[in-house]
């Protein structure tokens, strides 16, 4: 290669707007167009990768457990964004990062909707759109305040996913509506009692939770047993019927 064609990049770090990040860290100054925008796609491409099958392994297995292991894989690929000087490298994390995100950000979403009541459904999700999008405020104050290194904002980052993934496993319990979905009624209820007790509900509210719930089993049960009763008579009838109908048969041939 001709020497001549060689660009030097220098940065001028007097400048408040210059920043130590993944820019110089995987030298994107000098990087071309299509593998930068290539790299911006990666985590939407994850994210698109998994769209419809993570959410529906939610619907199979749980909305907590599908939740959890999202955020304990993107783990190591935040940590991989914050260590690595190879741009394929994080291209590669980057894309794990959106497959997790169909468990983290829309599951998530469902758990929550199926964590709190239908009343304050509406209230929760605003909450949650406001504090994601605060994300970026709290951003800029970082490299305005702070500094000017995003090695600190990327480890914070780090250590609430690492937070938000022990107390989950800790002690948020899987979503009643999905468990009472599943006629899991004994789990059902250890989980409503527990959300009962964080929201400071009373021991007869609780106990109330429980006769509600053993009714609901009653009445499975129930209804299971009248649909096979139901089964039992109609295997017994057609049994009959073909019997009948032998016979008939029989007596026609020997006649």
């Amino acid at each position: 290669m001709d020497s001549s064609h060689i660009v030097e990049v220098k940065y001028d770090w007097s400048n408040s707007s210059s920043f130590h990040n993944y820019v110089e860290r995987l030298d994107l100054a000098c990087t071309d167009h299509q593998t930068i925008g290539l790299l911006g796609s990666m985590f939407f491409l994850g994210w698109c990768f998994t769209a419809l099958s993570v959410p529906r392994i939610s619907d199979i297995y749980g909305r907590k457990w599908t939740m959890v292991i999202s955020l304990l894989v993107q783990m190591p690929c935040i940590l991989l964004l914050i260590i690595s000087r190879s741009i394929y490298l994080s291209m590669g994390a980057l894309f794990v990062m959106g497959c997790c995100a169909s468990g983290r950000v829309s599951v998530g979403m469902i758990y929550l909707m199926e964590m709190v009541p239908a009343k304050s459904a509406s209230n929760a999700a605003t909450t949650l759109c406001l504090a994601d999008s605060t994300v970026m405020i709290f951003a800029t104050l970082y490299f305005v305040y702070v500094s000017n290194d995003s090695y600190y904002w990327e480890m914070y980052t780090l250590f609430a996913n690492f937070l938000s993934v022990s107390m989950i496993i800790a002690i948020a319990p899987e979503s009643p509506k999905f468990l009472f979905e599943k006629r899991q009624f004994e789990r059902c209820k250890e989980a409503l009692t527990l959300i009962a007790s964080f929201n400071g509900i009373r021991p007869d509210l609780q106990r109330q939770i429980e006769c509600e719930l053993k009714v609901k089993d009653s009445n499975e049960k129930s209804t299971r047993a009248s649909i096979e009763m139901f089964e039992d008579d109609a295997s017994e009838e057609h049994e009959s019927m073909l019997d009948i109908s032998v016979e008939g048969k029989n007596k026609d041939g020997m006649s």
